[in-house]
């Protein structure tokens, strides 16, 4: 099987307490649906029937969060909440070719430090191909940045999503990498905010299981009585 492909994409933000995520398409079933969300204050938990992964929410001045789940085919939005009315950014991401989650690699990490740039943890994927995830999110009162951007080691952007609140302004990225687990070798990566610096930073990353059994076809029946 091939490696995992970003299959559909969606951005969009709000100001209310509860948020509804639609997202621009309708998954398909058994594909991975990666979203991340940036707030203004902290949420009460991931959507209904989605998982959070550990360490993947951080809450230091902004709630920084990555939920994950294997769609049943269908689903077209996502509904989250927050503790009180605030600005908040989501991007969400399907995959196909993943087979599940590498079971206990994640982790995530945040500062209110002020710099331009912001690294996820470093985790050890298991032996096998492996499709790491990386969330990298911001908030800030000082600049309403315009991107985050220039991931290292090889991780590709897949969704930029932020919020602009007048006084406060918000952005996450996700980005992926494909690479061949070996229960040793380790993996992260920093990004970098464009347009201004943050004091409030937070960097988080999942890994997956990549697809790789091919399941067989049937034998075509033979032919018969000819000659």
């Amino acid at each position: 099987m091939p490696d995992p492909t970003l299959t559909n994409s969606g951005t969009g933000a709000a100001s209310t307490a509860s948020v509804t995520a639609t997202f621009g398409f309708t998954a398909t079933a058994g594909r991975l649906l990666i979203m991340s969300v940036t707030a203004d204050d902290y949420d009460t938990g991931p959507p209904t029937g989605w998982t959070q992964p550990a360490g993947c929410a951080q809450e230091i001045n902004l709630g920084h969060y990555l939920w994950y789940k294997i769609a049943a085919g269908g689903e077209t939005s996502a509904a989250y909440s927050l503790a009180g009315a605030a600005w908040s950014a989501w991007a969400v991401c399907e995959f196909d070719n993943i087979s599940g989650f590498d079971t206990g690699v994640s982790a995530g990490q945040s500062t209110n430090v002020t710099d331009s740039s912001y690294s996820t943890p470093t985790v050890t994927p298991s032996s096998g191909r492996r499709f790491a995830v990386a969330a990298i999110a911001g908030n800030t009162n000082g600049a309403n940045y315009t991107d985050i951007g220039s991931w290292t080691n090889s991780y590709v952007e897949r969704a930029d999503a932020g919020f602009n609140g007048t006084t406060i302004f918000g952005r996450v990225a996700i980005a992926t990498l494909a690479l061949d687990g070996t229960g040793s070798a380790t993996t992260s990566t920093t990004a970098t905010y464009s347009g201004g610096v943050t004091p409030w930073r937070s960097g988080l990353i999942a890994v997956f299981n990549v697809t790789t059994t091919v399941t067989a076809r049937p034998k075509p029946l033979a032919l018969i009585g000819i000659g």
